[in-house]
């Protein structure tokens, strides 16, 4: 009679030499796997199979044999393994011996067990595959699909901060492994960049990569992960290992607070601050334990990667800054949406997407500082104003709906100047003094409103000052002509003191990266002065008549100067003016990328000019009186301008913009 060749759920191969009925779970009939049933049904049987130690190259193990170990996680180790039967390589995780034994073995056991239930859910190109699984043996296993490549931690680490397309292609693949796996009703709760492997390695030569394909992302590690479906049986049983889920680095602020009520949102939240890391290397709120990066996640500004990478665009700044918003309802909702967003920007990344949107395209006032608003700036992702004004004081303002968050403690004086950090944490202002020992700069913590410090070294009254986007450096300008520039960062720099002006110095700008800061002043001149050597060149002198103020767009491709004109110099030397105001002009704002430029005048409006050819497009009128500062939104899609009237107002440029085209 022939003999029966049958094949377990685990891999296991055999011949059954007197063919027979199957049973239904066909490892109770398996010659590996009827041991362990029954020591999974009697644990105290002493016939039972021993807990192996770890193992080691050469040894076999339930129809596998290693290859060498890979990783050492807190459940189980994991091992590059050759399945016998099928001959093709594959990660074994086998519990770890260690967890067999004491009181906390079933917690453990169970965890271990849910781990590979959950990944057994998923069949996707983006998630590791699982192959075979032994859950209740003695040392229970799963195999899984062997990826050949390298994790998104271990590619940051080796090569540094990655592009931003190569860093947009990986999260989205990630995205769409999170979609299958939210379609499956599952949560991850430890997405980190630990847990993306990319196969083949992006670190691999052409000539090693041959005709493989692209690099495509694997999900790894289920172990955290929970079931919505209370049907499947993955109750929530575990305890003190529990304490917290995830990895603080990454987590979401609600997994710290309860982990069993998370959903995707969690998930998507840990893919942003993954994102983060792959564009600066920096995990979002560093700190020296736990407690320590929770309180700074729970109460800091959501840093941005802008404060990093100045040269980031505004678009995936601002994506990664609402996938990381404290609030679950301001994220990014599902997966997929994330993936089609990305899609779109590498389609078109100068069109501004629709999640990007503000409810109302309509201009908005409000009463900031009678008798007027003095200075204006905007945090990275154009969620902070802080203005300042003749009634000696400091307010931040939540935008676009320019709702009053807090007005600023202690004494800042008649305010001629403020800044922001990228980030919004804190901001800086200088003011018009009697007292030569109150000429000085404040820094300010805009989470409390309290001042933090004093940056003494003037000899006369400031008249402004600017921080770079990373806060660690902060520069001055004052009536005696000279330029103040302290360095935060490292601590212990000392200050630096530049002169050249002949008249008070009234404007000021850093250039992107922060080595040079550029000054206007009354003399007509405009200067850019290199950080590290000190020297000053003087890159105009004349045309605007007396600078009243100057900025610049993130590639230094254009200066704009307001004072008796407005002008608008290019790379190539190139200057125009651009005539419309009736009178001086008073504040100037490059957008972001250069292709427009706002104005405001002693005529009470705002107008905004293209850059390319000077034309203008749209004209504001609403100030009763001058208008002082104005600032656009990170996207370009408003303008808000502060008036010797006291008030702050919203302009919708973008959509004047649009209508001129």
């Amino acid at each position: 009679m022939a003999s029966q060749s049958l094949r377990c759920s685990c891999g296991h191969s055999w011949e059954r030499p007197v063919p027979g009925p199957v049973p239904a779970d066909i490892r109770q009939i398996c010659p590996a796997c009827t041991p362990s049933i029954q020591a999974a049904s009697n644990p105290t049987n002493p016939s039972a199979e021993p807990v192996r130690s770890d193992l080691k190259p050469g040894d076999r193990f339930a129809g596998f044999e290693i290859v060498k170990p890979l990783n050492r996680g807190g459940m189980g180790v994991v091992y590059k393994a050759k399945q016998i039967g099928l001959n093709r390589c594959v990660a074994l995780k086998v519990v770890a011996p260690e967890r067999l034994q004491g009181k906390d073995q079933a917690e453990y056991l169970e965890r271990f067990r849910r781990e590979a239930r959950a990944a057994a859910l998923l069949n996707h190109p983006n998630v590791v595959t699982v192959y075979a699984t032994d859950l209740v043996g003695s040392q229970p296993y799963f195999a899984m699909e062997f990826v050949d490549g390298i994790d998104l931690y271990h590619l940051v680490r080796k090569s540094g901060p990655l592009a931003f397309l190569e860093s947009c292609d990986y999260i989205r693949q990630a995205a769409l492994g999170l979609q299958h796996a939210y379609e499956c009703g599952l949560v991850h709760r430890d997405i980190k960049p630990h847990n993306l492997m990319v196969t083949p390695s992006p670190l691999e030569s052409n000539a090693d990569r041959g005709a493989r394909r692209t690099p495509t992302v694997k999900i790894l590690d289920m172990g955290l992960a929970r079931l919505d479906a209370a049907e499947d049986g993955l109750t929530e049983g575990l305890t003190c290992a529990e304490a917290f889920l995830g990895t603080p680095d990454y987590a979401a602020p609600e997994q710290a607070e309860d982990s069993r009520s998370v959903d995707i949102r969690a998930d998507l939240y840990s893919l942003g601050a993954t994102w983060f890391f792959l564009l600066t290397g920096q995990v979002p709120f560093p700190g020296t334990s736990l407690m320590q990066k929770l309180r700074r996640q729970l109460t800091g500004p959501t840093p941005l990667v802008s404060e990093y990478r100045s040269d980031v665009p505004p678009i995936l700044d601002a994506l990664i800054r609402k996938l990381m918003d404290r609030e679950p309802s301001q994220r990014v909702q599902t997966p997929g949406e994330l993936a089609d967003a990305i899609a779109e920007y590498v389609r078109n990344p100068s069109k501004l997407p629709d999640w990007m949107a503000d409810p109302q395209e309509v201009p908005l006032t409000v009463s900031a500082h009678p008798p007027g608003v003095t200075s204006i700036c905007i945090n990275g992702d154009g969620s902070l104003l802080l203005t300042g004004g003749d009634d000696q004081a400091l307010r931040l303002w939540a935008v676009p709906e320019l709702t009053e968050v807090r007005k600023l403690t202690g004494d800042p004086g008649l305010v001629s100047g403020v800044a922001i950090t990228g980030s919004g944490k804190w901001g800086a202002s200088c003011a018009l003094r009697m007292l030569r020992q109150e000429m000085v700069v404040q820094l300010w913590d805009l989470g409390t409103g309290v001042q933090l410090k004093r940056l003494r070294g003037a000899e006369d009254n400031l008249t402004c000052v600017v921080l770079t986007a990373n806060g660690r450096k902060v520069a001055a300008g004052t009536r005696d002509g000279t330029v103040h520039l302290w360095t935060l960062d490292p601590p212990g720099t000392p200050p630096l003191t530049m002169s050249g002006h002949k008249e008070a110095v009234t404007a000021l700008f850093f250039a992107a990266d922060g080595m040079a800061v550029y000054s206007g002043g009354q003399d007509g001149t405009v200067r850019m002065w290199d950080i590290e050597s000190r020297t000053g060149e003087i890159l105009i002198h004349g045309g605007a008549g007396s600078v009243r103020a100057i900025s610049g767009d993130k590639n230094g491709n254009y200066l704009a100067v307001a004072g008796a004109k407005l002008i608008l110099c290019d790379a190539d030397g190139l200057i125009r003016s651009l005539a419309g105001h009736d009178g001086p002009v008073l504040c100037v704002a490059l957008a972001f990328d250069g292709t427009v430029l706002v104005s405001g005048g002693w005529d009470g409006t705002v107008r905004l000019w293209r850059t390319s050819n000077g034309q203008e497009l749209a004209q504001f009128a609403g100030h009763e009186g001058p208008v002082r500062s104005l600032v656009f939104s990170s996207d370009q899609r408003f303008v808000y301008s502060g008036g010797a009237d006291g008030t702050l107002r919203r302009w919708p440029a973008r959509a004047a913009a649009a209508a001129r085209n």
